[in-house]
């Protein structure tokens, strides 16, 4: 387990060694995901710009990471437009195309394109698929499981994908699986000095710094809420004083009357 600060020293030991690692962002909130990952592919960044060795950077479920529209300054358009400078380079994996920062779509040389039936989905291939509309409707809607549109730098072919032959951990559990499928492979253990030297870094990295900026807002914000809860109950006080004068008018109506 990580703090969002100490992804980058992660990062340039998996550079700087040639050992891969598996980013699991899954425990980590909107706020944090962020973080973690600026920090973690900055870090790549500089280490791939200093070593320039081959490394591949794989991201999964792209539309939460790189969204559309990125920032101008994003480090996720530096490294899809110059990380081949330096061996890095990206492999994207969405079920939604359409929320993909469109600058980093246009950045892929090879695309494999499964079936899809939403419209803005659909738009986007035609954009990617050197074809008339028609064709691409018609292609893409007679893809089935498996099948795919394969385009390598304007050249198209359909393929399709085997099932994969090793465990697959994230497989959707169907109603007759007798639980053999999920148990999955003996897994070789944790290389040992690997992950005294991970320990090592991650305490390094100590706690973040504060910046000043963020220190000043949430101040702000104390204070802020603090008014709120004064404003709250001053208003919940005159709302009860109104109640009240209105209930003595009414007993003044009935004695005038």
């Amino acid at each position: 387990e990580i703090e969002p600060h100490q992804a980058g020293a992660i990062a340039t030991w998996s550079v700087e060694q040639g050992v891969s690692v598996v980013l699991d962002l899954f425990e980590y909130d909107d706020e944090e995901i962020e973080e973690v990952t600026q920090t973690y592919v900055s870090a790549l960044w500089e280490a791939c710009k200093r070593k320039k060795r081959p490394y591949h950077l794989v991201v999964e479920e792209a539309d939460v990471f790189i969204p559309q529209p990125l920032p101008q300054k994003s480090i996720w358009k530096y490294v899809a437009k110059r990380g081949r400078k330096y061996g890095l380079g990206m492999i994207l994996a969405s079920q939604r195309s359409q929320v993909v920062d469109k600058n980093i779509l246009t950045q892929c040389q090879l695309a494999f394109l499964h079936y899809v039936s939403h419209p803005r989905d659909m738009g986007i291939y035609k954009d990617l698929i050197p074809l008339k509309t028609r064709e691409v409707e018609s292609l893409v809607g007679s893809l089935k499981v498996g099948d795919a549109i394969f385009v390598n730098d304007g050249q198209i072919d359909q393929v399709r994908v085997r099932l994969r032959e090793t465990h697959h951990p994230g497989s959707t559990p169907l109603l007759e699986d007798d639980g053999s499928a999920a148990a999955g492979p003996n897994l070789k253990a944790v290389d040992g000095a690997a992950l005294a030297t991970l320990k090592r870094l991650i305490d390094a990295a100590g706690p973040p710094k504060p910046d000043p900026a963020i220190v000043a807002l949430k101040k702000e914000i104390k204070a802020l809420r603090e008014d709120k809860e004064m404003s709250d109950g001053l208003i919940a006080d005159l709302q009860s004083q109104v109640e009240a004068y209105k209930t003595h008018k009414d007993l003044l109506q009935k004695r005038l009357e």
